[in-house]
């Protein structure tokens, strides 16, 4: 190849390269130009109406015994006996003995304590006859003239004194000898023994702490808002003649939910100054199942911490919600009969977990007050899509609504 050939080809490939680069733009296709159509957001609503519904509150508390004393001895004395029922974690009707203390030193008292009252009735017999011979004695003479101590009425008076003093210690002996055998006051369940054969235990010392079988209570926490949800008359059961409130409590046993059922027995007088919260107490009947057929239901121990639903007083006229349909605290989102999108302000007598309760309003209140709404109607659609800008009257895209929240839970 000669020389002029090596300098015409780079000249050749660019020239040949422009002619395919001019072929191709003007046989390219022509761009057809469209107008941007912007749609309004899709949205999902539920149609809603006004229910008569039982709002719950959701607390927690730790299951206790309604009674839980420190059994003490009353009298001072060495254990000579206890019950196998004597033991942790043992049951125990009530009336069964539970331990004897050395009865002896107080069978010697009772003893000692008959051969004064002997002494006394006798004494009383001598008195008396010394006193009835002086009242023959003087018996023409002017009472007047005659004093008491002559007629022997004040050593006649004392021996009757003396005779209910021995016998008053009698009757302590007595007492006494029976406070050597330690019964249980109630069915219950011993938590911790704290004396045992041979140990020698003084008047007032603690010796067990047991507690009662009978019924458990739960202590549970409301807040002022919730306390307006419930039915908490001041006095309870047979006092106010009105039905109690139930609970429905859960809580793990052997790594399963169980529930118990409870009522509502009563509320604490005050209010905690720390939280600012009042204390309703739940009780449960026979925990543990000894006095009835508890079917497949475990046991209700005391410690166990539970979660408790307690049953609100029926409200009127409510709209529920799901939760996500409340936005700004107060407000909701209606779509109206030309598929614009309405703010509305409305009052929420409680949220849930997922569900939102709202008062149907008859007023739309004072304006400027703060406390105004604008309320929903029966057959208003609340939108409940998200939505990134809101703007009171948008347009809105609808799909198939939801007649009812389908929701679960609380």
């Amino acid at each position: 190849m000669g020389r002029n050939s090596k300098l015409l080809l780079p000249a050749v490939i660019i020239l040949v390269g422009i002619v395919i680069a001019w072929l191709l733009l003007v046989n390219s296709p022509k761009v057809k130009r469209k107008a941007i159509v912007s749609l309004p957001p899709l949205v999902k609503f539920v149609e809603i109406k006004p229910e008569d519904v039982r709002i719950p509150v959701f607390t927690q508390g730790t299951v206790k015994p309604r009674t839980s004393i420190n059994l003490s001895a009353e009298v001072t004395g060495r254990i000579v006996d206890v019950s196998p029922a004597f033991s942790n974690g043992s049951f125990f009707k009530k009336d069964d003995v539970l331990l004897h203390i050395n009865p002896s030193d107080y069978q010697l008292a009772i003893t000692k304590a008959e051969a004064l009252v002997a002494s006394a009735k006798q004494q009383l017999a001598r008195a008396e006859a010394e006193y009835r011979q002086k009242l023959e004695e003087y018996k023409g003479i002017t009472r007047s003239k005659v004093s008491d101590y002559a007629l022997r009425k004040p050593q006649y008076e004392e021996a009757k004194a003396n005779l209910k003093s021995a016998g008053a210690d009698l009757d302590l002996a007595r007492v006494q000898l029976a406070r050597c055998t330690i019964k249980a006051p109630f069915d219950g369940r011993v938590v911790t023994k704290k004396a045992d054969v041979g140990q020698y235990v003084l008047l007032g010392v603690v010796v067990a702490e047991i507690y009662s079988t009978d019924a458990a209570e739960v202590r549970l926490p409301v807040s002022q808002a919730q306390i307006n949800l419930l039915a908490l008359p001041v006095n309870f059961g047979s006092q106010s003649g009105e039905p109690l409130t139930k609970v429905k409590l859960t809580g793990l046993t052997a790594g399963q939910a169980h529930s118990w059922s409870s009522e509502i027995v009563r509320t604490e007088a005050v209010i905690d100054e720390r939280n600012r919260l009042q204390y309703v107490v739940a009780q449960v009947i026979d925990p543990y199942g000894l006095h009835s057929d508890s079917g497949d239901r475990p046991v209700l121990n005391t410690g166990l911490f539970v979660e408790a639903e307690i049953e609100g007083k029926l409200l009127k006229n409510v709209y529920v919600l799901p939760r996500l349909a409340i936005h700004n605290n107060n407000t909701v989102w209606v779509l109206n009969t030309k598929k614009r999108l309405s703010i509305r302000r409305v009052s929420i007598l409680h949220r849930g977990e997922y569900k939102a309760y709202v008062k149907q309003e008859t007023t739309q209140g004072i304006k400027g007050t703060g406390l105004e709404y604008d309320g929903l109607l029966p057959g208003d659609r609340v939108i409940i899509s998200p939505l990134d800008a809101v703007v009171d009257g948008m347009q809105l895209r609808i799909e198939s609504p939801i007649t009812a929240p389908s929701l679960v839970g609380k």
